[in-house]
């Protein structure tokens, strides 16, 4: 069985997979509480799909780019377990996830993700035989720049982008939307199970998160003496 963690959008979710393909999913948990509740529903989880901690081969996370809350929460849980059970890790990018969940008919496509209230997170990907190959940096723009980005390389879009840029972009003719054939956790199941049979491990020590936004360090206050 395969563990699987998701929090690198604006919600968090988890699921159990056997061989890929999900066995079970929760619900989605909000930036609120997927502190607090991730650990307690994957738990249920195991419990609803009758798996034991033995019986997790390995953990599948999503590495982002996304928020730096929920992609460290995400990361120490994955981490946790993993270091507990010694078992496998496997991380996989939210944006290849993304690109996964579609299948359209151009070579091209450009999977977008929530990076804030008005922000995504975006990157350029090619169709290579039966996987999708990332040949641009993923970067973080506003929503409304990506009419831009479209004009330099226009290329179907797919995942979560708010209905009043959709709406631009269908007007302009710059994009066609490709709809998703499965969810983002059903995608990282099958992503991360290929990697795991192809001996694609992660290593716990040095597996990271990618964030959207480094996170804000004050400078420390001087000691009074």
């Amino acid at each position: 069985m395969e563990l699987i963690i998701d929090v690198s959008s604006s919600v968090a979710a988890a699921g159990i997979a056997r061989d890929g393909e999900v066995a079970w999913r929760g619900s989605r948990l909000t930036t609120r509480d997927h502190t607090t509740m991730l650990l307690p529903q994957i738990l249920a989880g195991m419990s609803e799909a009758k798996a034991l901690p033995q019986d997790i081969s390995h953990v599948i996370v999503a590495t982002g780019p996304g928020p730096f809350n929920g992609l460290r929460v995400a990361l120490a849980v994955a981490k946790g377990i993993v270091v507990a059970e010694g078992i496998a890790i496997v991380g996989i990018d939210s944006l290849l996830a993304e690109a996964s969940r579609c299948s359209p008919t151009s070579d091209f496509l450009r999977p977008v993700i929530p990076a804030g209230k008005t922000t995504i997170a975006t990157a350029l990907f090619r169709k290579s035989d039966t996987s999708w190959q990332q040949i641009e940096d993923a970067r973080v723009v506003a929503e409304q720049d990506i009419v831009e980005i479209l004009q330099e390389r226009p290329a179907p879009l797919c995942g979560d982008i708010d209905d009043e840029v959709r709406e631009r972009l269908q007007q302009q003719s710059l994009a066609d939307f490709v709809e998703p054939q499965r969810t983002r956790i059903e995608s990282l199941a099958a992503l991360g199970h290929a990697r795991a049979i192809a001996g694609e491990i992660d290593s716990v020590a040095t597996l990271q998160p990618r964030y959207v936004r480094p996170p804000h360090i004050t400078k420390p206050r001087e000691r009074r003496h």
